[in-house]
């Protein structure tokens, strides 16, 4: 913006008289910045801390979800869905609790589904939390999963995630490997286990869709001794 002209002004001359005086031409230049919007969002899967690494057969083990909005614009329908290995026995998950998110429903923070071997493409309620910044756990089986059926995929749906949103407590996955897996194969030491996860949202103004996805692969260890030295102030 360019401001620009010739004021005159009254100024007095040594005689007592006036005479106008021409001060000259001022400017003044001011940059405008138009706001791009740039959807984006984080997400990666991760052992969770204190976790064996890598497990072994019958051994307990976590791994959670990080996901945030890494953009400059809220971010709405926001849903992770995480596809399990076969040779994972489900021991529980939690809902994970956020920061700048808001509530997917009334009275629910996060909503959590299951999809079982024998319903695949299908989601049934297995639990949510009271609000988003309420972290819940749900333990194994979920309801309706019946003998023979086992978890293949588990799903979390959130409600709006405002400009910097994160998990205050991620979403963690606990669970074991098992041998024969879930759909009775055989499972040994050294087997490649993979575990993959999706992330998605939109940007309802855009409209945008933001997807990001993340698969992790560990080795199964064999048996190992694994010693916890810890030093005390008696």
């Amino acid at each position: 913006v360019v401001l620009s002209g010739t004021p005159n002004f009254l100024d007095l001359n040594p005689s007592g008289g006036v005479f106008p005086k021409n001060l000259g031409v001022g400017s003044v230049t001011h940059p405008v910045t138009t706001f791009v919007p740039s959807p984006s969002a984080g997400f990666s899967k991760n052992m969770a801390g204190g976790t064996p690494n890598p497990p072994t057969l019958n051994q307990t083990f976590s791994y959670d979800l990080n996901l945030s909005n890494s953009g400059n614009v809220p971010l709405d329908t926001l849903v992770v869905t995480d596809t399990l290995p076969v040779e994972l026995q489900v021991l529980s998950t939690t809902t994970g609790s956020y920061n700048g998110l808001s509530d997917f429903g009334a009275g629910v923070g996060v909503r959590v589904s299951y999809e079982k071997n024998t319903a695949l493409g299908v989601f049934t309620l297995w639990g949510s939390s009271p609000n988003a910044t309420t972290n819940t756990t749900l333990t194994a089986p979920p309801p309706g999963l019946g003998a023979g059926e086992y978890l293949t995929r588990i799903r979390w749906e959130l409600g709006s995630a405002a400009v910097g949103m994160s998990a205050s407590n991620r979403p963690v996955v606990t669970g074991r490997i098992v041998n024969p897996d879930n759909a009775g194969g055989p499972v040994a030491f050294g087997d490649s286990i993979q575990n993959c996860a999706a992330f998605s949202a939109v940007y309802t103004a855009g409209p945008t869709n933001v997807n990001q996805n993340d698969c992790e692969t560990f080795v199964l260890s064999g048996p190992f001794v694994q010693l916890n030295p810890a030093k005390e102030n008696l």
